[in-house]
């Protein structure tokens, strides 16, 4: 009598186990791929591999390495030079492997060096800012600046922000413009204000300097008047003893 082929116990937990790995592999990566690391500043986090897994099956206890390691076998080992695992990367158990450090690409420099833990931190040259993708979460990349006058600033020649880091050029319309809010607004009336105080200040001390002056001058024209009408006064004096000394001789 045929019996057929049976499949052993061992081979049939086998073949479930890979199963579940490569229905929770797929899954991995899906969502993964769409996580932030803050070890990762430059990019979203790697894809997972395929039949990636990051601890070992035993009977007594699982082997789980930490970050700046990985699993060799059932011993973990640091990273080598040039990859890396971060701390959230070892916490989802999903990567049996060190990942390669970014490498930058056009118009991209190293600012902070790729370590066993933290992967490298890239900006950018200068007239370039480095940028959100769209649509794709924690990743980045290098755009040329905005220049004003030009392109879609064309009617926006003044520059309120200078462009540098992950911020671009911030144009304005017209001078003595400042951004607020992200906006551009004309400035506050109180340097305008300051000024027109010291201003009037000014010319109020000045009319007053000049009030005094004048005022100065008049008393002095007054007295000099005042003096002469003595003098006359003394003078016409003079002149009637003078003439009644000569009637009585």
């Amino acid at each position: 009598m045929y019996h057929g082929w049976t499949m052993s116990p061992d081979l049939t937990y086998i073949a479930a186990l890979t199963l579940h790995l490569l229905t929770q592999s797929a899954v991995q990566t899906q969502s993964l791929d769409n996580s932030c690391d803050k070890n990762i500043p430059s990019r979203a986090m790697p894809a997972v591999q395929l039949f990636g897994r990051a601890y070992a099956v035993s009977d007594i206890q699982p082997t789980v390495c930490g970050e700046g390691e990985y699993l060799d076998w059932f011993t973990c080992k640091p990273c080598e030079d040039g990859t890396f695992m971060t701390q959230k990367m070892a916490e989802t158990k999903k990567y049996a492997f060190c990942q390669k450090c970014y490498q930058p690409g056009m118009f991209e420099i190293v600012t902070e060096p790729c370590t066993k833990t933290r992967d490298a931190k890239i900006m950018c040259e200068d007239g370039y800012y480095r940028c959100e993708v769209p649509g794709k979460p924690c990743q980045t990349e290098c755009r040329r600046c905005d220049v004003c006058g030009l392109g879609i600033n064309m009617f926006k020649n003044y520059e309120v922000r200078e462009c540098s880091g992950d911020q671009n050029t911030i144009c304005c319309h017209r001078e003595n413009m400042v951004l607020v809010n992200g906006e551009c607004v004309m400035k506050t009336t109180v340097a305008t204000t300051t000024t027109y105080t010291e201003t009037t200040s000014g010319l109020s001390s000045t009319t007053t300097e000049s009030g005094v002056r004048s005022q100065n001058s008049a008393m002095g024209t007054a007295a000099v008047l005042h003096n002469n009408s003595q003098l006359h006064l003394i003078g016409l004096l003079f002149l009637i003893l003078f003439y009644l000394f000569i009637g009585i001789s």
